[in-house]
C-alpha cells in the first residue's frame, strides 16, 4: 500500500491565496473564477480534476 501525505496547512494556504485573487491553479492552468464567458468550461475542468484526484486516492486505498 502506498502512502500519500498531504500538508493540509500549506495546501489550504495556497488555495485561500488563489481564491482571494479570484483564481485557482490546477496543474499549472490558471482559471479566473470571475471570467463568466468561460465559466462552464472552467467548471468542467475543476470537476474533471476533482474526479481524477478522487480516482487516484481510491486506487491508493485512501
Amino acid at each position: 500500500m502506498k502512502t500519500i501525505i498531504i500538508n493540509k496547512d500549506e495546501n489550504l494556504s495556497k488555495l485561500e491565496e488563489q481564491l482571494s485573487n479570484n483564481e485557482i491553479n490546477i496543474k499549472g492552468q490558471t482559471i479566473k473564477i470571475s471570467d463568466e464567458s468561460s465559466y462552464k468550461a472552467n467548471l468542467e475542468v475543476i470537476c474533471r480534476s476533482a474526479h481524477l484526484l478522487a480516482s487516484a486516492l481510491k486506487m491508493t486505498g485512501i
